[in-house]
Formats: structure tokens, C-alpha cells, sequence
């Protein structure tokens, strides 16, 4: 994914595209690097219930092309919102390693292929990952582990595409939701919230619950 520096005193729209409808968002940035929302946009989408995104791309490229021009949304940057279903998200523990050491355990997919056992090839994914915690006691590390279909990714960014947008962030939806708490409490100038352990989403696609561990969104618990 693209970070928020590269679009830095730029206008970005958010789009998230479920089966039932597609929420956009309009965004700016302004003079403390807050983002500021500006225009905000639900459109229903008339799919079965049990239909998925990926398999209706050309269907919901009119319905998001419609949207936009209802919204009048104005940006062609994108912020894209995946769903955590289409993602892998996990904590692996593994040896105690430097970074230079861990780098090149990854570059070689010796780790991947050890701690975390995929059904398809890592070649075939899109990986993430940041160390959360080190145990100089135990010898051991906490890494987390994110890993997205390519393929997933593709689609998703097709659909984007095909409605003349720029797609330049892509975020996994907890995440996306966690940055979100972020800004919150950069905007309320308050620190992190300590209290804050879960987030439990109630949405039209699915519901999930998002724990907290050391301030990162790590495990997802996915009810349909």
C-alpha cells in the first residue's frame, strides 16, 4: 500500500464497495496534517444477498461510476478498503532475530514458508508485516503478518480503474478502521487510548471484531 505521504496536501476519496452498497468519502489535508471530511456518500446496490464483489466487478464499475457522479465526488485519488476477508491476518511468533537478520529470512520466504503455512504459493500474495514485540527473556519475537491476494487486490483496483479513478492507497478494512481511531485521537490532541482494547463493527457485508494488542489491529473474528 501507498502511504498518506504520497498524497500529501492532496484531495483522496475513500471507497469501500461491499454487495449492498458503496460508501465513498471525500477527504483534504489541512494545515496541522489532519484529514478533514468533506463529502461523505452511500449508494445502494441492488446484488443478491449471497453474491460476491469480485464475481459482479462489471456491474458494480456502473454502480460506482453512478455513485461518484451522485456524490459529486471530484478527487480521481482512491483510498480502497478491502474486505478482512480477503486478507490473512496473524500473529507468528518466531526466533529472536535483528532486523538485517529478519530481512533476509524474508527476502528468501524461508520464514514465511516456516511459520505460516499458506495453500497457495507467497508469490501469489501481497505481504505486510511489523514486528510487535521482542522477548529478549524468551529469545523469541511477535511478528504480524498480513498477506493479501494479489489477484483480490487486481480486482478490486479494476473496478477502480474502470470508473477513472486513481487508485493510490490499499488497506485492509481494520486497519483501515484503526487508522481511523488514530486520527481521532490526533484530532482531539489526546494520546492513545489505553482503555481501548476491541472495536466491533456491525456492517451490512459482515461483522467483526478487531482486537487491540500493543495498539495493533492483530486478530479479526469474522461473523457472516
Amino acid at each position: 500500500k501507498i502511504g498518506k505521504s504520497a498524497v500529501q496536501g492532496e484531495e483522496i476519496g475513500g471507497v469501500e464497495i461491499t454487495n449492498r452498497e458503496i460508501r465513498l468519502a471525500q477527504i483534504s489535508s489541512n494545515k496541522a496534517n489532519q484529514w478533514i471530511l468533506n463529502k461523505f456518500f452511500i449508494h445502494p446496490v441492488n446484488l443478491p444477498e449471497d453474491s460476491s464483489v469480485l464475481d459482479n466487478s462489471e456491474k458494480l464499475g456502473e454502480e460506482l461510476s453512478l455513485a461518484l457522479q451522485k456524490s459529486k465526488i471530484t478527487t480521481p485519488n482512491a483510498a480502497i478498503a478491502i474486505p478482512v476477508t480477503s486478507a490473512i491476518i496473524r500473529v507468528v511468533t518466531a526466533p529472536l532475530m535483528k532486523d538485517e537478520e529478519l530481512q533476509k529470512a524474508i527476502e528468501t520466504n524461508s520464514l514465511w514458508e516456516n511459520l505460516v503455512q499458506l495453500t497457495d504459493n507467497l508469490d501469489e500474495y501481497s505481504i505486510f508485516h511489523q514486528v510487535i514485540n521482542r522477548s529478549e527473556k524468551e529469545n523469541t519475537m511477535d511478528i504480524l503478518f498480513v498477506a493479501s491476494k494479489l489477484a483480490d487486490i487486481n480486482n478490486y483496483t479494476s473496478i477502480i480503474k474502470s470508473s477513472s479513478l486513481n487508485p493510490v492507497i490499499i488497506d485492509v478494512k481494520c486497519f483501515a478502521l484503526k487508522s481511523a481511531v488514530d486520527q481521532i485521537n490526533q484530532i482531539l490532541k489526546k494520546s492513545e487510548d489505553v482503555n481501548l482494547t476491541a472495536v466491533l463493527e456491525f456492517g451490512l457485508d459482515e461483522n467483526y471484531l478487531m482486537i487491540l494488542y500493543d495498539n495493533n489491529p492483530i486478530i479479526t473474528d469474522i461473523f457472516l
